[in-house]
């Protein structure tokens, strides 16, 4: 069985080619558009890997995700999920105020 990683970045073009690219190497591979998009898919697809971008609806949409799926909350839903790893991968290529 090989093992899911689910995608989560608003960039349609950069999840279809990093899915492509990870599915040509074995992985099941699961893509979500937005942070809440990809909190739901979690639960659905219970990935072993979560590749998350930052700036997605919002400029911490990822951000808030991987929080919501780090909380130590017992009454968390995401909680079964907590250790899964989680790598950031986005563009932000300069500061903002936000």
């Amino acid at each position: 069985m090989s093992k899911k990683i689910l995608v989560v970045d608003d960039d349609r073009d950069l999840v279809a080619s990093l899915a492509q690219v990870l599915k040509a190497h074995g992985y099941d591979v699961a893509a979500a558009h937005s942070g809440a998009e990809g909190l739901k898919a979690l639960l659905a697809e219970r990935p072993d890997l979560i590749v998350l971008d930052v700036m997605m609806e919002t400029d911490t949409a990822g951000f808030e995700a991987a929080d919501a799926i780090r909380s130590r909350r017992e009454t968390s839903k995401y909680r079964a999920f907590r250790d899964v790893p989680i790598v950031i991968l986005t563009a932000i290529d300069q500061v903002t105020n936000s």
